[in-house]
């Protein structure tokens, strides 16, 4: 297991998920964070996901009551007509991090940490400060911000892409 994977107990963790050869923007998913002795789950939504300007997802979860290994079990609805409701579902498991309590944990390396490539679920650390870096607010001539009714702010995006 790479370094960027180990945690200590008390960080709130960022990931980002990619599905391979799937419309993550079209279709449903969702990750479910399974750890510790008793097996305890956490699941994370597509809804409770952030989705950036540039299409990515991310996911974020405090690691306060974790230690050891965590497993992430992501499922997603890939559309197929051969199905009565119209969507097969499909499903990953592996290894997404460790959550450490004592300092330099010494522990097991993975046998699949060489062939993530073949994955179809890639998770990938990130830093990235705040997706909030993309937009800015929405002003007027006069730099003064426009409020909604309720006084909230508008915010817009710093640069549109088009992918068409």
């Amino acid at each position: 297991m790479d370094k960027t994977r180990i945690l200590q107990q008390g960080e709130e963790a960022k990931f980002q998920i990619a599905i391979k050869d799937f419309d993550m923007d079209a279709n449903d998913f969702k990750v479910e964070l399974v750890y510790g002795y008793r097996r305890t789950t956490m699941e994370i939504d597509k809804s409770q996901m952030v989705h950036s300007a540039d299409g990515k997802y991310f996911f974020t979860f405090d690691t306060d009551g974790m230690a050891g290994r965590v497993t992430a079990i992501c499922t997603w609805q890939v559309p197929d007509t051969d199905y009565q409701d119209g969507y097969r579902q499909e499903t990953d498991e592996q290894y997404l991090c460790f959550v450490a309590s004592v300092p330099c944990p010494q522990f097991i390396s993975c046998p699949q940490c060489g062939a993530s490539d073949s994955l179809p679920v890639v998770y990938t650390r990130t830093e990235q400060s705040s997706i909030a870096d993309e937009y800015t607010y929405l002003a007027c001539a006069d730099y003064d911000r426009i409020l909604t009714r309720d006084n909230e702010v508008i915010l817009v995006l710093k640069e549109q892409t088009n992918n068409e």
